[in-house]
């Protein structure tokens, strides 16, 4: 249990440095891109399983999911400003 323990504790102390210092305009520019965060555009009130629509793609015409093994949807897509 020490061995493994200690096997955690130093796999997550050895991530990749932090950037240090300002941002400069062209990592800026890097950092915005086009389309992320991913938008939802509609509500989501009464749709709190977004596989239901979007695993197959069949219901509506909605995009069908790229990656159906990700249940957590508002992990990474956020509501469109209009709808906020």
């Amino acid at each position: 249990m020490l061995l493994f323990s200690s096997l955690i504790v130093s796999a997550c102390s050895s991530g990749p440095p932090v950037p240090q210092g300002e941002i400069s305009e062209t990592d800026l520019k890097l950092i915005d891109i086009d389309g992320f965060p991913p938008e939802v555009p509609h509500e989501l009130e009464g749709r709190g399983d977004c596989l239901v629509c979007h695993r197959d793609g069949e219901i509506g015409g909605v995009p069908k999911t790229p990656h159906p093994e990700f249940t957590t949807c508002r992990q990474c897509h956020v509501l469109t400003d209009a709808l906020n």
